[in-house]
């Protein structure tokens, strides 16, 4: 009879073994998305311009060879077909690609997604102009602490149609502001409202789409602020991701879907019980890589 370490051991071979596999039929998927869309290695040229337009920096929380341009087909405001392009981490990259072919095939509206280095790396500018992104180097508004999105795990959607409604949470007065200021026309999030001509593009429409795809944490759930437009993974991932290796990375973020997709609950909370919520994620992968796997493996 084997022992209770034997055993562990087994089922842990048994999940790495099918772990690989998975990541086999990922990485094999991602050479047959339908036309239109797909992932590339970021060029030498795209890196030039991404430092001179702002979007990247020596600063940034992850190497420029460890972000990945996802070329996509998608349905604007007039029912046309464009094409658009949007930069994430490559950990996440099969699954962002996969997002966009859904929204896709729903006919889900989107103004246009074009890289921040058309705006030269303004969010403000970006987000009047409408326009869904992705990576882009840059602090929180106000604050001096990294935006996700300078790690490529943060996507905005249509930030017109779906503002920042910035709510201080100590607000007595009961004052919002939106950004983009044109996001007001949009305060009220029905899509259908009776006398009124419907409305596309809503982040709530998209929510589910994001969620099974790994992005189940959507600003739309915050209080103050609500950020509609915004979808990333947690913060604790995204700096556990950055510091893997490019393969550990997609590997850890596809069973990180799957939990979810599995459980209907973060990784994140069942990662927590078992190291303690006032430990990193990156700080216990470091101290013991082997080990932190081994245990994501039996959750």
């Amino acid at each position: 009879m084997k022992n209770p370490e034997e055993m562990n051991t087994i089922e842990y071979m048994k999940r790495s073994l099918i772990w690989g596999i998975v990541l086999m039929i990922t990485i094999s998927c991602q050479n047959n998305p339908p036309e239109g869309f797909l992932i590339l290695p970021i060029s030498e040229k795209l890196a030039q311009e991404m430092r001179i337009k702002n979007v990247f920096d020596d600063r940034s929380p992850v190497s420029v060879d460890r972000l990945r341009l996802i070329r996509l087909r998608y349905i604007d405001f007039d029912d046309q077909d464009q094409e658009g392009e949007i930069v994430v981490l490559d950990a996440c990259a099969q699954q962002v690609q996969q997002i966009f072919i859904e929204l896709y095939q729903k006919r889900f509206a989107l103004a246009q997604v074009k890289l921040l280095t058309a705006y030269n790396g303004s969010d403000s500018l970006s987000m009047l102009a409408n326009n869904t992104s992705g990576h882009n180097f840059r602090a929180i508004a106000g604050t001096e602490r990294l935006s996700l999105h300078s790690y490529g795990t943060a996507i905005d959607i249509n930030p017109v149609n779906n503002p920042l409604v910035d709510i201080p949470c100590e607000d007595s007065l009961g004052i919002a502001q939106f950004e983009p200021i044109t996001g007001i026309k949009y305060a009220n999030r029905m899509e259908n409202r009776l006398g009124k001509t419907n409305r596309q593009g809503m982040a709530e429409a998209a929510v589910e789409v994001f969620a099974r795809n790994g992005f189940y944490w959507w600003g739309g759930y915050w209080n103050c602020p609500i950020d509609y437009q915004h979808f990333q993974l947690s913060r604790s991932v995204s700096e556990l991701l950055a510091i893997m290796e490019s393969e550990e990375a997609i590997l850890f973020f596809k069973i990180l879907q799957e939990y979810y997709n599995d459980h209907q609950q973060p990784i994140e909370d069942a990662l927590e019980a078992k190291i303690g919520e006032t430990v990193d994620f990156k700080d216990a992968y470091l101290q013991d890589p082997e080990g932190f796997i081994q245990m994501v493996g039996k959750l």
